[in-house]
């Protein structure tokens, strides 16, 4: 909010309580004269918070962070980005944490010739020195996706050369292997990638062929060395920039997953949902109301979705439901992945 953009927060307890009130302005998070957009957070089991967001100052944007451990006020983390090119976060993708408080931040920066993937690793309420994950000459990388386990290793895939890349952080070490997540046959990109606690990774993304335009998703199982073959979870939409595409997934500790998407269907724009339990895929579930032109055409943050372990699930997503611009915020609730195979996410 505010001029210069400024990131705010409040605090919703379990018995449903804002803090402060919503009767009360907003709180501030890490007060700045530069302007900060695209705010990410994510909570650990204790309920420590941590956030990043973009910054702009020195004619560059950058990745700041902040960490708010339970109960208590923010502590400003600063820059955690290299300084030297401009950064940019993907919404919605940027920032995985696990239950006890580890961490994976990726983000691109502007090479010479090139976009680069770069990340850092979060671990014991510290940032540690970040890595540069890809870079290419005049090859671009973009799109970073990441997810932790229980012990703290991660996976980060990303999009490049019409492929889906990933590679593993274990014990503290980045992989110096690169494993390509889809079917080298088509072109794909936006990727969304999520891990168990056991360290089983799961990865949603676009692919295309000619004439049509699907979400995909393969898997890699624990200490695997290569991605499943890549399947489809959703049905052929038309291969331009308002069809099928923008997925974004979430999985709890034990494996289950839930996808969603916008897709195209004939001259309006819907919410798509698949749910992913014992290995399986279940069928789609529209969301959204089938007229309500549902998500904008382009951007990926503007839907969401969680699973919690007991299986239960929210999605949100903004809908303009008379096709004016006038947007409303829309949410649905379901129950029903947990160790009882493949249904539909939502009820």
């Amino acid at each position: 909010e505010g001029f210069p953009t400024q990131i705010f927060f409040r605090v919703l307890s379990a018995e449903g309580v804002w803090t402060p009130d919503l009767s009360m302005p907003p709180a501030i998070v890490s007060a700045s004269k530069n302007g900060q957009t695209f705010p990410q957070i994510s909570i650990d089991a204790e309920g420590n918070v941590l956030a990043i967001w973009t910054e702009f100052y020195a004619e560059k944007h950058h990745i700041f962070s902040a960490k708010k451990p339970a109960g208590m006020t923010w502590v400003a983390l600063g820059n955690i980005s290299s300084g030297l090119q401009n950064a940019k976060i993907t919404p919605s993708k940027a920032i995985a944490l696990n239950r006890s408080g580890d961490g994976m931040a990726v983000w691109q920066e502007n090479g010479q010739h090139h976009l680069e993937i770069h990340g850092a690793h979060y671990e014991n309420g510290t940032w540690k020195t970040p890595m540069i994950i890809a870079k290419e000459a005049w090859e671009n990388a973009q799109h970073p996706s990441a997810g932790i386990d229980a012990a703290g290793n991660a996976i980060i895939v990303w999009s490049q050369a019409n492929q889906i890349l990933s590679k593993n952080f274990a014990h503290g070490v980045l992989s110096t292997e690169t494993l390509i997540a889809s079917n080298p046959d088509y072109a794909a990109a936006r990727p969304h990638v999520a891990m168990d606690a056991e360290g089983n990774a799961v990865v949603v993304f676009e692919r295309y062929n000619v004439l049509h335009k699907y979400i995909s998703a393969a898997t890699l199982p624990k200490q695997s060395t290569a991605w499943t073959a890549s399947i489809d979870i959703s049905a052929p939409s038309p291969a331009d920039a308002s069809a099928a595409g923008h997925p974004v997934f979430f999985m709890n500790s034990i494996g289950d997953g839930v996808a969603i998407w916008k897709e195209s269907m004939h001259s309006n724009r819907v919410i798509q949902g698949a749910g992913y339990s014992l290995g399986t895929w279940s069928l789609i579930k529209t969301l959204s109301s089938p007229d309500g032109h549902a998500g904008s055409p382009s951007p990926s943050y503007d839907i969401a979705v969680a699973l919690n372990a007991a299986g239960n699930i929210l999605a949100i997503w903004p809908e303009d439901p008379s096709g004016t611009g006038a947007q409303q915020i829309k949410a649905t609730a379901g129950a029903g992945l947990a160790n009882r195979g493949p249904l539909p996410p939502l009820a």
